[in-house]
């Protein structure tokens, strides 16, 4: 069970739901983009911000594998089986 069947979203919903996570973890890349260049431009090693970039998707492919392998209910599969 996803939090998109626990609050019992239509696929509308569903829709607008993804998208927004969609765009924050857009907004996220950007916000950590403009910590890397504010630490260069200070003279500074980002070594933290460099750190999480691949920490993060290093995360993110994870969870897809997983859930790629592990689909759940019906309704999280794309092709509708």
């Amino acid at each position: 069970m996803n939090e998109m069947t626990l609050l019992r979203m239509d696929p509308g919903q569903r829709h607008a739901w993804l998208m927004a996570n969609r765009a924050t973890l857009m907004t996220v890349g950007v916000l950590l983009l403009a910590w890397i260049a504010a630490e260069l431009l200070a003279g500074r090693t980002p070594v933290a911000a460099i750190v999480l970039i691949p920490l993060i998707a290093l995360i993110r492919w994870g969870f897809y594998r997983h859930y790629r392998r592990h689909p759940g209910s019906r309704e999280a599969r794309s092709d509708g089986a």
